[in-house]
């Protein structure tokens, strides 16, 4: 599945820890009933001790949460292991030891085993999901519904593996519950050393300031918080008839006692077939308090089926539209809870959730147990609990739309150097914006914004201690989208505890040779490469690979440094040339036509956006002079070049915003060249916008903050842009730009070489002498636009030399 790929070890740890304690716990729940009656205990008390145990979890559940916010994950969860630890020894003493006919001198440990097996299973369960939804960052959805199906597993298996094993004695149960806890606890508190998180996604260790709520803010949350607690104590209520009512009746529609385990087999089966899938891939655009209104609905669909309909019929009707309400409402209202509070929250946002469900479990399982006093098991009862549903799903309308935090300040975008289109980008979002200039650079666009003035592209600390200063109490993130902005950004990011990028990614995506070795054969065919640092290493890389064969710097941009060496004497002179210089990376020589892939990710979810065709130089430098976009490749190409990208962002972990990645389609199917965790250069993002009416800078703000990507234009154009070449043996003349910015569809025209100065031999991006930027409805017509606008520049350059 793509968010188990996406996810790190620890996070991956973690979720096999939900399987394993599920199994063991499952294994063990419904047989204490069982194990306690054949104790002696009399009913009321086996009753209350079954009780008390989801009590204790539940009940619970707000110190927990409290606890995880403010400790040391790995402190947490060594705490739950050890008190379920404790308490299933306590269990087994309890349940040993000797007795008399009531039981009673069993009783004291029974009473303390159960009560800190489910505090420990409160510390745990919270601290887990608490974890996994930080990682997740500002979409925790998929996440949510991973780990509810890794819990439906233990559902589904626990119970046939307790009852396998019951019969050798209900001590081995509670060995097999001890010898996981105790293994899972050492494992997972030996290898998780990160510090406590402060903040919304991965590695976040630094508390930034946090300015007071304003009252209008504690409004807003209160108005979100009540209908959020009313729902979630109503989806316990409701499902807590699995347990009471529908027992009952399920014997009395069938005859048989079986006939409930059936419904919770078929369900627990459901569940974890098709939960995952079904929010992922069918409700993965559809906000929060949509589903919850669908649950909701289904809810009431599910217990009005009892009222036309009996015998198995019934049952096997019920458990469709019961199963999508439990897959649709229990992960809607945890993504409800965690973007209803500020990022250090969660673990109490989530034990809010826990202690409705422990009020609504109570509740429901009273108010199911009357309706039956009362009403018996005929329609009036069903139409009660369906009334139930209806009115909260009413209730989820009052929840708000969108998924993302109710702020009590705008959402803040810190902008690294930004051009004046980014800063216009944040505002049509509706972002504040804060604008880092660095004091060796051309100013930034004038702008009524805050502007801090910083050396930020050589020492991120005066930066990171300016921010702090702010006290931002809204969503904040740092964006750049050069290749060095887009580093900083992460570190800065990671150091505030503000969602964003991985900088391991950017780190990857800059490192060629780290890049390779992450991406592997996950993107198809692996490219032959090696790695060069000294003479000796490079000649026996260039021997290895073979010619011909392409040389590189490892941290290279702009083509610079980039050759082909197709012969003996071209890797003779290369390797007398970069006798100072290294490391390089040498690769095999990828034959055919070459392509840039942008996509913007959402959250480690990768659209394409564009394929944009290149034109180059050609050997040995491979300059870019041109590019094109969208280009439309046949159905397949289109498929595995999508593919190798997809592939690619996850092996670096890149999880939001633009990146532009460059492949070769060769015999062999389309090959990596290299990636970037950032927009096109050469006006790429401009090309996108003019063609497709696609803001790259709006959608990687978009994506970080959680809110609706922006819409393309309607019908696509097709943009390109082609550098220019000028005579280099005649001094750059004067040269006019407004004619060729005239021609129809030219939107820019530049010349970079000054006048008076020799045009220079073109050997990396930056030698380039101009360029001209173009649109057109089509590949035809932009042809035509932008070889008539590069001629007339030309020629006009030339008239000017010579006069």
């Amino acid at each position: 599945m793509t968010t188990w790929r996406r996810t790190s070890a620890t996070g991956r740890a973690l979720l096999l820890t939900v399987l394993l304690t599920g199994l063991t716990t499952f294994m063990f729940l419904p047989l204490l009933a069982v194990r306690l009656s054949a104790q002696g205990l009399p009913t009321g008390q086996v009753g209350f001790l079954v009780g008390l145990l989801s009590f204790s979890s539940q009940g619970f559940s707000l110190v927990s949460g409290a606890v995880v916010d403010r400790l040391r994950p790995r402190t947490v969860l060594g705490a739950g292991f050890t008190l379920r630890i404790a308490g299933y020894l306590l269990l087994g003493l309890g349940l040993v030891g000797p007795s008399g006919p009531d039981g009673r001198t069993v009783l004291p440990a029974l009473l303390a085993g159960i009560v800190a097996v489910g505090v420990g299973g409160s510390l745990l369960g919270l601290s887990i999901k608490t974890r996994l939804v930080r990682e997740a960052g500002e979409a925790p959805r998929e996440m949510l519904a991973l780990r509810s199906t890794f819990v439906n597993v233990g559902v589904v298996a626990g119970p046939a593996l307790g009852a396998a094993v019951y019969p050798l004695g209900f001590g081995w149960i509670l060995a097999a519950c001890i010898t996981s806890h105790l293994l899972l606890g050492l494992y997972l508190t030996a290898r998780d050393q990160q510090p406590v998180q402060r903040g919304g996604g991965p590695a976040r260790a630094v508390e930034s300031a946090e300015a007071p709520e304003s009252p209008a803010g504690a409004r807003a949350r209160r108005r979100q918080w009540v209908p959020l607690l009313l729902v979630g104590t109503a989806y316990w209520a409701l499902y807590s008839q699995l347990n009471v009512v529908l027992p009952i009746t399920a014997e009395r529609l069938t005859g048989s006692p079986a006939a409930i385990t059936a419904v919770f087999t078929v369900n627990g089966v459901l569940c974890v077939l098709f939960q995952y899938g079904l929010l992922r891939h069918v409700f993965g655009r559809v906000s929060s308090r949509t589903l919850l209104v669908l649950g909701f609905l289904s809810f009431a669909a599910a217990y009005l089926v009892f009222v036309p309909l009996g015998g198995w019929a019934a049952l096997l009707v019920f458990v469709l539209p019961v199963t999508l309400a439990e897959m649709l409402v229990s992960p809607s209202l945890d993504e409800q809870a965690v973007k209803a509070v500020s990022a250090r929250r969660t673990g109490l946002a989530l034990g809010a959730m826990s202690g409705a469900g422990a009020l609504g479990s109570l509740l429901g399982a009273g108010g199911g147990g009357l309706l039956l006093q009362t009403l018996g098991e005929g329609t009036g009862t069903w139409l009660v609990v369906s009334s139930v549903a209806a009115l909260a799903a009413a209730t989820a309308l009052l929840l708000p739309k969108g998924s993302g935090t109710m702020p009590e300040t705008l959402p803040t975008a810190v902008l690294l150097g930004p051009r004046d289109t980014v800063v216009t980008a944040a505002e049509s979002l509706g972002l504040a914006v804060v604008v880092v200039a660095d004091p060796t650079q051309p100013a930034p666009p004038a702008t009524d914004w805050p502007v801090i003035e910083t050396p930020w592209t050589t020492d991120t600390t005066e930066l990171v201690a300016r921010l702090r200063e702010f006290g931002f109490t809204g969503p904040v993130s740092c964006f750049g989208f050069g290749e060095l902005g887009s580093s900083v950004c992460a570190e800065v990011n990671r150091e505030l505890g503000w969602t964003g990028n991985p900088p391991e990614a950017l780190a990857a995506f800059k490192d060629k040779a780290r890049l390779r070795a992450l991406v592997g054969d996950r993107a198809g065919k692996p490219v032959a490469h090696a790695l060069g640092r000294t003479q000796a290493e490079l000649t026996a890389a260039i021997e290895r690979i073979g010619l011909p064969c392409v040389v590189k710097p490892v941290d290279g941009t702009g083509s610079a440094g980039v050759r082909l060496l197709t012969d003996r004497e071209d890797a003779t002179c290369f390797l007398r040339e970069a006798r100072d210089s290294g490391p390089y990376l040498v690769e095999e020589y990828l034959s055919g036509p070459e392509f840039s892939v942008e996509a913007v990710s959402v959250a480690g979810r990768h659209r394409i956006v564009a394929v944009t065709e290149k034109r180059t130089t050609g050997a040995p430098q491979f300059v870019e002079t041109g590019h094109t976009l969208p280009v439309r490749l046949p159905e397949a190409e289109t498929a595995a070049v999508s593919a190798l990208v997809r592939a690619t962002l996850d092996a670096t972990g890149y999880r939001y915003g633009p990146s532009h990645t460059e492949v070769i389609l060769t015999g062999d199917g389309p090959r990596l060249v290299e990636s970037h965790g950032r927009p096109g250069g050469d006006r790429i993002s401009d090309m996108q916008q003019l063609a497709l009416g696609e803001d790259v800078f709006a959608l990687a703000m978009a994506a970080v903050f959680g809110l609706p990507l922006p819409a393309g234009r309607e019908r696509p154009r097709v943009a390109g842009i082609r550098y220019v070449t000028f005579d280099g043996t005649l001094p750059m003349p004067e040269t006019s730009t407004e004619l060729v910015a005239s021609l129809p569809g030219v939107t820019e025209v530049h010349i970079t070489v000054p006048v008076g100065q020799l045009p220079a031999p073109i050997l990396k991006s930056g030698d380039r002498h101009g360029f001209v930027l173009a649109v057109a409805d089509t590949r035809e017509e932009l042809e035509a636009r932008l070889d008539c606008a590069v001629r007339t520049l030309t020629a006009k350059a030339v008239a000017g030399a010579r006069a």
